[in-house]
């Protein structure tokens, strides 16, 4: 939880820096899986998927404009949790990754969506966030499982890449497909 926000300010601050660029000839499907999880996304046509920089900020998967390299101002990703607690529901996992997030963003405001993914699963809940150091704004759908909880991440720097690139990401959420996972 506390992970999802710190992966998003560690993004914010060293994207600049980071060793991994930006690729053509990305695979179309990304497979994540893990103990209590398996998932599916698509890359969306006109991005690709960066493997380098998903290693370099302890990602499953990061996807970026194909004309962009890792300094660019938006990008997506897709990321998973294994439950610790099979009683802890997608409102504790949510509530503490936004308690983390208001901590380091202190000017942070958010909104609560309905989210686009069907079926919902257990449940899925979409926010947008703002007021986000750097002048970024994220949006972020939760999925919860019966064994894990899955993010799907959208942020960007600027007003206009973000109105251009929000399409983009709802066709990422709408390529969500959760396989099943063994416990």
């Amino acid at each position: 939880m506390k992970q999802v926000i710190l992966v998003a300010v560690v993004m914010c601050v060293l994207s600049p820096f980071a060793m991994g660029y930006c690729r053509e000839n990305s695979p179309a499907l990304e497979f994540i899986y893990g103990n209590g999880h398996a998932f599916t996304v698509r890359t969306p046509e006109g991005w690709v998927s960066d493997s380098p920089s998903a290693r370099a900020f302890d990602l499953l998967s990061f996807f970026c404009p194909a004309h962009a390299s890792i300094k660019t101002e938006t990008y997506l990703y897709a990321q998973a949790w294994d439950k610790t607690d099979r009683s802890q529901t997608i409102q504790d996992f949510i509530e503490s990754d936004i308690d983390d997030f208001k901590g380091q963003q202190h000017s942070l405001s958010f909104t609560r969506k309905k989210s686009a993914i069907q079926p919902s699963y257990i449940a899925s809940w979409h926010y947008t966030f703002s007021g986000i150091d750097g002048g970024y704004r994220e949006d972020i759908v939760y999925v919860e499982t019966e064994y894990s909880f899955a993010v799907l991440v959208y942020s960007s720097n600027s007003k206009k890449n973000y109105d251009r690139y929000l399409p983009v990401f709802d066709g990422f959420v709408r390529s969500f497909h959760f396989r099943d996972a063994q416990e």
